[in-house]
Order: structure tokens, then C-alpha cells, then sequence
């Protein structure tokens, strides 16, 4: 996940390291965020977008990680 005003981390950066990785994975970019979490984070993008995407990921990734 990426903020698209992180400038710690660009996505000239980061897209890099992602096309290499193996999967499963999925490149998400946050419209507005800064670095970090709560840094800038718009409203529609808050906590709640946040832990249900990391929820989804893991519910298809991972699913024994949630007791599934």
C-alpha cells in the first residue's frame, strides 16, 4: 500500500519491488495519503478502508491467519 503523496516512498520506487515480488500480493495506492498511517489518509480512504482491505487480503491469501 502507497500513499500518492508519500514522498518517502514513491510508486517510481515501490512499483519496482512489487513487480518483483512473488505472490499472492496487491499493489494498493491510497489517493491523497502521505507516509504512514493516519498521516493525511483522506476520509474515504480512512481506518476502516484500511483494516477491511488488509482483512480481504489475508481472507483470500491467507485465511488460516483470521481462524478461517
Amino acid at each position: 500500500m502507497l500513499g500518492t503523496r508519500d514522498h518517502r516512498f514513491t510508486v517510481d520506487m515501490i512499483r519496482p519491488l512489487y513487480d518483483a515480488a512473488a505472490g499472492p500480493k496487491r499493489f494498493w495506492q491510497i489517493e491523497g495519503a502521505d507516509h504512514g498511517v493516519g498521516v493525511g489518509i483522506p476520509e474515504s480512504a480512512g481506518l476502516d478502508v484500511y483494516f477491511d482491505r488488509i482483512e480481504s487480503f489475508l481472507d483470500a491469501a491467507a485465511p488460516a491467519c483470521l481462524g478461517r
